[in-house]
């Protein structure tokens, strides 16, 4: 969760859209608990073979989605840098384009971004 909270907020740009995001994060992330009070039932005691499974499936996904992500982010940062959204800083010029303007990168690097 803490991961996910950050690479949004890094990578959404505007206060309004950045706090919908994280609004809705944070009410999806609340449907575990929902799921979690379903899933370990009394009567799978001791072992909660059902429960233990569910966590497992949510930890894949959640894993598969974070690399899905990730390759996606360096998909994108490799497009803007080979000049493949130059076409966006004529439109920037007369509308609002957000997080998808070319001088705004995508966030996922450990090294610093250079003129930023």
């Amino acid at each position: 969760m803490p991961l996910t909270n950050g690479w949004v907020v890094v990578n959404t740009v505007g206060h309004v859209k950045r706090a919908v995001v994280l609004a809705v994060i944070s009410s999806v992330s609340g449907l575990a608990y929902i799921a979690g009070a379903f899933s370990f039932v009394s009567t799978d005691a001791p072992r909660y073979i059902t429960g233990y499974m569910v966590c497992e499936i949510a930890l894949g996904a959640g894993f598969l989605l974070s690399v899905v992500y990730a390759i996606s982010l360096r998909w994108e940062n490799k497009a803007r840098d080979s000049g493949r959204r130059e076409y966006l800083r004529a439109i920037s010029e007369t509308e609002e384009l957000a997080d998808r303007h070319v001088l705004t990168p995508w966030i996922f690097q450990t090294e610093p971004i250079a003129g930023f």
